[in-house]
């Protein structure tokens, strides 16, 4: 009767840390999010949230996370235009919006308890593409125009290297930073074809992101 309680104890414990070894939550936060070229471009905020799970290897500091998050990337440009003869000056504010689902692919490295680093790909696939201008005659308010990329002209595919921390505040929250940047282009082209009101040209622009997010595991 003694072994068979053990057994069932010995087979209890194995089922528990088996268990243990999966975790899974949900997070939420912020983008700052531009590109790596410089055209006085400035930062686009925007949303990242999604779900994860994370696998803990036995007896190591080690653990791999992957998940769902839908992030919002891009940039934003303000360009003025003043006129030589006797036509309006024009200022009009771009926003490049770029939204992807993206799948992380992150080994993290328990540096201290409730404190780690973790680096890896994360491989996105665009959702939502759209390049908007808000127009500004004269200082007054003129309207807006939007464009949607063609699929021949942006990259559906993306693929960026993160590095990042994560630290547990209390019991199962967490604050998480990273930084991320495109490993090759967003746009297959250098140049769109001109149309009214669309003057950026687009080079070898990669993504380049921080992110602040809050998470709960469960």
């Amino acid at each position: 009767m003694l072994l068979l309680t053990l057994a069932v104890f010995q087979f209890s414990s194995a089922q528990q840390d088996s268990k243990n070894q999966f975790t899974y939550g949900a997070q939420a936060g912020i983008n700052l999010a531009n590109f790596t070229e410089d055209q006085d471009f400035e930062n686009r905020i925007g949303l990242n949230a999604g779900i994860f799970v994370s696998y803990d290897f036995l007896d190591s500091p080690l653990s791999f996370t992957s998940g769902l998050l839908y992030s919002q990337l891009g940039a934003k440009r303000d360009v003025s235009f003043i006129s030589i003869f006797d036509g309006p000056d024009l200022d009009y504010k771009a926003s490049l919006k770029l939204d992807y689902l993206k799948i992380p692919l992150f080994i993290e490295y328990e540096v201290i308890p409730n404190a780690s680093l973790f680096i890896g790909p994360q491989i996105g696939f665009l959702v939502g593409n759209k390049e908007q201008y808000e127009f500004v005659e004269d200082g007054l308010y003129s309207g807006n125009r939007d464009f949607d990329f063609e699929s021949e002209n942006v990259q559906e595919l993306s693929l960026s290297a993160t590095l990042g921390v994560k630290v547990f505040l209390y019991k199962n929250i967490f604050v998480q930073g990273q930084y991320e940047f495109g490993v090759y282009d967003i746009f297959k082209d250098e140049q769109f074809a001109q149309d009214t009101g669309r003057t950026f040209s687009y080079e070898e622009f990669r993504h380049s992101v921080f992110t602040a997010s809050l998470g709960y595991q469960f």
